[in-house]
């Protein structure tokens, strides 16, 4: 979290726990969901490792300086590589993940280059990353479509499963707090569960989150 962040981070720590607990509070998803939680400033660290909902904790959050969204991408790879092998080890059947990347203001750095070698694929040569993950993009306020826009993913392929991003509208009706993020996040994760009736899974991505703007994917 920036220092940017320091006014609401309350507001999400609040938030964060009530997903925690609508989660598991469906013993389906508590089985078979797994969060963790990565901060970021000028270095990244995983708060909360992977666990299912029931399991993860929510630590205290604390606001930071300058946002390296490329420090975020690499801590993000690192930790769900580990993750994968150790759950493939015991036998778990890993689908492809899904991101939520919030962020107050624009990066320090320039994210892309870090994002399409670690995370990228091309669809048209099956090079890259098989296991790239979906990500949704979400800018609070300082936050811009231009910062955010090349972070949702995949930006190939249905428009309607691509990843989405949005930002902060600055009207004064604009988004309060992280609460309607963090509702999006709970509606996002049991919409894309119970897709997986019959063993596969389909990833259904937000389209609105009240007080913001928001496009598909290479847009």
């Amino acid at each position: 979290m920036s220092a940017a962040a320091a006014g609401t981070i309350r507001d999400f720590a609040v938030a964060l726990q009530k997903l925690k607990h609508d989660l598991m509070r469906i013993p389906a998803i508590d089985e078979t969901v797994a969060l963790s939680l990565i901060t970021f400033d000028e270095t990244a660290r995983t708060v909360a490792a992977l666990a299912a909902p029931s399991a993860i904790e929510v630590p205290t959050l604390s606001a930071g300086g300058g946002a390296s969204f490329s420090a975020a991408i690499r801590e993000y790879h690192r930790a769900l590589e580990k993750d994968r092998a150790r759950l493939k080890a015991g036998g778990a059947k890993v689908f492809r993940p899904c991101v939520f990347f919030l962020a107050h203001g624009a990066p320090k750095d320039r994210y892309q280059e870090t994002f399409r070698s670690l995370l990228g694929f091309d669809s048209s040569t099956g090079q890259g990353n098989r296991a790239y993950p979906n990500v949704i993009a979400i800018g609070l306020p300082g936050a811009t479509r231009e910062s955010l826009s090349g972070l949702a993913y995949p930006d190939f392929g249905d428009p309607a499963r691509r990843g989405r991003w949005f930002v902060t509208d600055p009207a004064p009706t604009a988004l309060d707090g992280y609460r309607p993020m963090v509702r999006i996040i709970y509606q996002t994760i049991t919409a894309t569960h119970a897709t997986g009736t019959r063993g596969i899974i389909t990833f259904t991505p937000p389209t609105s989150i009240p007080g913001t703007q928001s496009g598909v994917a290479g847009t």
